[in-house]
């Protein structure tokens, strides 16, 4: 019978895991439905004990009634699918239908979902929480034996609940999924129910109780017990919720991390239930106990809780931020949770002990007991959740939780060893003690970056922690870093930085150039606000779904400090809810959804990346709409990535893979009309430059470059790759175990170049300008890329142009030039070649070398107006320069010469003394930047820029970053003296670091051999 509850035990964490998982995809994962159903499922088990409290004293065959409970649970855990798909089906027909996304902490909302998984869950958890009362019927058979059998069932059963959490995270989620995970569970409960009808064939019946056995074991002082043991059960889930959001900063968040966590947790209170049983022979010893195990939890607790700032030394000493070392984390988890956790298992056996006067009543006690332990058990997980930790914080909580756990020693014992006089002293000295003792927050654990190990040590500038994640702010160079759980979330700025294809941008800009006549947008996640930053104006409604309100208040904590403030944008809508809940009640539609979970393996976040989420959005979406799901590429490995592609693949008629810039981001696309981006894309962008220009897309051509899978390519790819699905969710259950080698830039470019949409059957290249793509192909390192679609798609001038740029950014100047020469040779009329060779003169010499007089004058009049342009900037005729801004303007993106067109128009603006120019030059650099060839050059000019606009921490940082270029790249001597000055007015500490160091850069930068060694200084 042991065995059979050891199995018990093992389906219980096994539904417990299983169901969290089936209701978080109906309610969402918000902290409201994960408290709701935590209390359903507990609330459960308590109605289940305390109704076998009223009939377990008259079962005469409670082995038999054991194994039929256990035969109800498996039946009953074969409905709760099917009672969950009703209770969507209510759900949208009760609060369904609303015109926007609802917030999380709508009140009926939250009752219909805990009356609602009550309801579901009543039958199998009521039917688990009244086998132990049974089993104690059947064990218990003299009253020496009821403080040792109880406790022993009760150690049994939890290391059953131990092996079950093991099992279900490491091994049967990943290797089954979620439903068959359930039918493991229920051919358990069916041997069991097998093996307690075999053995009750045998065993003898107990002894009958008497006739008032069930009132008379909670009479007198006795009862005193169960509202010490509720307040107990409360306070040990405040310390189990309090140990899970603090080792979770450390340990990542993750599936197996929590199981581990949740695993050491009940070896614990194993080991203290097995240790505690053989003392509770008597009523006295048991009430000596309790009162020792308290004050073990109370001291446990706080001792455990003083050493949490040594665990971030150890976890780096034992691997890192791996989120993968099950070693590691069982280690430091117990170095955390033993101390008290052993004590806490020690309470259960002493107070059924206390509880039953004779053997005949130790079923109805531990029933008793065992109910009165999980209603506060459910009022603790709740309160600790939605109240406690929110309201009070970590150390005030673990002040609350030991001076609770005190009180409740030195209540026990005046109430059941009032004799003891030195137990109670001992009690009352624990309460002042814990009550007055110094306490703080963990504040270098708090610091721990989740996926390197790393502390940062850096000014905090705000902490919360919220209801569903610990979320801090820490003052960074440049602005505040914003982590949730200890993983890094995102980076507010305070200036702007110049960061070339920027992913996160790209994931309102590049939807808005599919789709030019988008005009609403969903955001999923707010993150540090930068994608809501960048979305263009023609969109004309955002609305942002965030799942943790802390993550909001830390935005507007620093709303008005920071470059940019998307909340102050009157288009945004926010809510705080889990997307899927708030999706599931809902009926609007958007032209574009974009989903950026930014650590997908967690929990809440995994169950982004299925195909049923993907169906959800597809059904809110409006004709034409796009679902762009965007994941880092660190966080999967090619299985994973096709897996994710091919769930996409199974809802949307059109699939496109896009990877921004250098690769470390990749976003996935899904559509019933097709993902290319066309000319028609150059209406978007023309209508806000300065917009896509901060994504990097500069033209529709930046987008082409970008696209790396479509169509055929996608269905290839994703042929027999298993699915992310809610059922077999990969991201929870792959992505963490892959992080450590995950699939990296240059991999995933080798699994998709051989189906690159620019090279596919389909592809056509009318309208695109071939020079232009080739240099961005050029600028982000993709050579052979570049070098295929010459050959393929380029003829003519067109080609030998294209080839030019290749020898140039090969480092072959001469061949350049010489290949320029020869285009405008062959092609007298070619822009493109004149251009080209101008281009490259002005880069290396500033003159116009390799272009006869016929050339120049055969240049369309918006050239000639930059070499005139030129010539005025040298002499500091800015009157005259400023004449030259229409014609400048008139330089698109896709012209050679555009970068430099738009060097000047900046020159004069900044140079005119007036602010708002200023402001205007500024904008005209960011154009700038994402094209330079003279990066160094464009930043020490924005630098002044920010300087003219009275911008002075701008104006450092550009100068910083132009330095470091500049002393890889170096400087003439005018844009040196430049720099020089701008140093000399920033009012940056005379002999600090960050001085010594800039004027260390500029002097390398202007040292004249240092450049010529580098074969820079030809002029």
């Amino acid at each position: 019978m042991l065995a059979c509850f050891v199995l018990s035990g093992f389906a219980g964490l096994l539904y417990q895991t299983a169901w969290a998982r089936e209701f978080a995809f109906v309610f969402g994962t918000s902290d409201v439905a994960v408290a709701v159903v935590l209390a359903g499922y507990m609330g459960g088990l308590a109605i289940g004990a305390a109704l076998a409290a009223r009939f377990v004293d008259r079962l005469r065959r409670p082995v038999l009634a054991y194994g039929l409970l256990e035969l109800g649970v498996a039946v009953s855990a074969l409905l709760v699918p099917f009672a969950i798909r009703a209770t969507v089906a209510m759900g949208s027909a009760v609060f369904g239908g609303l015109p926007d996304p609802p917030p999380a902490n709508d009140g009926w909302l939250s009752v219909f979902q805990l009356t609602t998984a009550l309801a579901i869950l009543i039958v199998p958890t009521a039917l688990m929480g009244a086998t132990l009362p049974i089993l104690t019927r059947h064990a218990v058979r003299s009253d020496r034996e009821i403080g040792p059998r109880v406790g022993l069932l009760y150690a049994t059963n939890t290391l059953g609940a131990v092996a079950g959490t093991v099992a279900t995270g490491f091994w049967l989620l990943p290797a089954l999924g979620l439903r068959a995970t359930v039918w493991v569970g229920v051919a358990i409960n069916a041997l069991v129910f097998v093996l307690a009808a075999w053995v009750a064939r045998t065993v003898p019946a107990p002894d009958a109780a008497p006739p008032d056995s069930s009132a008379g074991h909670t009479g007198g002082r006795s009862s005193l017990i169960l509202p010490l043991v509720m307040t107990g059960g409360a306070v040990s889930f405040v310390y189990e919720v309090l140990w899970t959001r603090l080792l979770g900063q450390l340990l990542g968040g993750t599936v197996y991390s929590f199981s581990t966590m949740l695993a050491t947790f009940l070896v614990g209170i194993t080991v203290g239930s097995m240790v505690a049983s053989p003392i509770a022979r008597s009523r006295r010893a048991a009430a000596i106990g309790f009162v020792i195990a308290q004050l073990g939890v109370a001291i446990g607790a706080r001792a455990a809780y003083v050493y949490l700032d040594r665990l971030p030394d150890l976890a780096l000493a034992m691997g890192g931020g791996a989120a993968f070392l099950p070693l590691r984390d069982a280690t430091l988890s117990a170095a955390m949770l033993l101390p008290s956790t052993l004590f806490l298992g020690a309470t259960f056996p002493f107070a059924v002990r206390l509880l039953a006067h004779d053997a005949a009543a130790a079923g109805a006690a531990s029933a008793r007991v065992y109910a009165w332990n999980t209603v506060g058990g459910v009022a603790g997980a709740l309160a600790a959740g939605l109240w406690l930790l929110p309201t009070f914080e970590f150390a005030d909580s673990m002040r609350f939780a030991s001076c609770a756990n005190a009180i409740l020693a030195l209540a026990a014992a005046v109430a059941f060893v009032p004799a003891a006089k030195g137990l109670a002293v001992a009690a009352l000295v624990a309460v002042l003690a814990v009550g007055a003792a110094p306490i703080d927050e963990p504040w270098r654990l708090l610091r721990v970056v989740g996926l390197s190990g790393q502390v940062v040590d850096a000014d905090l500038a705000f902490f919360r922690v919220g209801r569903s994640s610990t979320v801090m702010l820490t003052v960074a160079q440049r602005g505040w870093g914003l982590r949730t759980n200890g993983l890094p979330e995102s980076n507010i700025l305070r200036v702007e930085l110049e960061d070339g294809l920027s992913g996160a941008r790209w994931l309102s800009a590049l939807p808005a150039v599919l789709r030019p006549d988008a005009r609403s947008l969903l955001v999923v996640g707010l993150g540090g606000g930068v994608v809501v930053e960048s979305v263009p104006d023609g969109i004309e409604r955002i609305d942002v779904v965030e799942l943790e309100p802390a993550v909001v208040e830390a935005n507007r904590l620093v709303a008005g400090r920071r470059r940019l403030d998307p909340l102050s944008d009157p288009r945004v809508r926010l809510t705080t809810n889990d997307v899927r809940g708030a999706l599931a009640l809902t009926d609007r539609r958007w032209d574009i959804v974009s989903s950026q979970p930014s650590h997908p393996w967690t929990p809440g976040a995994s169950h982004l990346f299925t195909r049923e989420f993907a169906a959800v959005v597809r059904d809110h979406l409006e004709p034409g709409g796009v679902f762009l799901q965007w994941i880092a590429a660190p966080f999967m490995d090619a299985e994973l990535f096709r897996g994710l592609l091919g769930s996409l693949d199974d809802v949307f008629e059109h699939v496109a893979v896009y990877v921004p810039g250098g690769g470390g981001s990749v976003l996935m696309l899904g559509s019933d009309r097709p993902l290319r981006a066309g000319p028609d894309a150059a209406r978007a962008i023309g209508a806000a430059p300065d917009v896509f220009a901060r994504a990097g897309l500069l033209a529709f051509e930046d987008a082409v470059l970008g696209h790396r899978l479509d169509g055929d390519g996608v269905a290839a790819l994703v042929d027999g790759a298993v699915r992310s699905t809610d059922d077999y969710n990969l991201m929870l259950t792959r992505s963490p175990r892959i992080l450590a080698n995950p699939i990296g830039a240059r991999s995933l470019n080798e699994l998709i170049e051989p189906f690159d949409p620019l090279f596919s059957a389909n592809f056509d290249a009318a309208g695109i300008d071939a020079v232009y793509l080739v240099r961005r192909m050029l600028a982000y390192g993709q050579r052979e890329r570049a070098q295929r679609y010459i050959r393929e798609h380029t003829d003519g001038a067109e080609k030998l142009v294209a080839r030019a740029y290749v020898e140039l950014a090969r480092g072959d100047d001469s061949w350049a030039a010489d290949s320029f020469k020869a285009a405008l040779a062959r092609y007298p009329g070619s822009y493109a070649a004149a251009a080209g060779l101008l281009e490259m003169a002005l880069a290396r010499s500033g003159a116009r070398a390799g272009l006869s007089v016929a050339a120049v004058e055969a240049l369309p009049p918006a050239a000639r107006a930059v070499l005139e342009g030129l010539a005025h900037a040298e002499r500091g005729r800015w009157a005259e320069l400023e004449r030259l801004d229409p014609l400048l303007a008139t330089h698109q993106p896709r012209d050679p010469l555009f970068a430099t067109a738009l060097r000047l128009r900046a020159r004069w603006r900044v140079n005119s003394g007036d602010t708002a120019q200023a402001a205007e030059a500024f904008a005209l650099l960011r154009r700038v930047l994402p094209l330079s060839a003279k990066r160094s050059v464009d930043l020490i000019l924005r630098a002044r820029t920010a300087w003219s606009m009275e911008d002075a921490e701008q104006a450092e940082v550009d100068l910083a970053r132009g330095l470091v270029v500049a002393a890889r790249e170096g400087l003439d001597e005018h844009d040196a003296a430049a720099a020089r000055a701008l140093l000399d007015r920033l009012p940056i500490a005379p002999e600090g670091a960050t001085k010594r160091r800039l004027e260390d850069l500029l002097k390398r930068a202007e040292n004249p051999r240092m450049l010529r060694s580098r074969g820079i200084g030809r002029r």
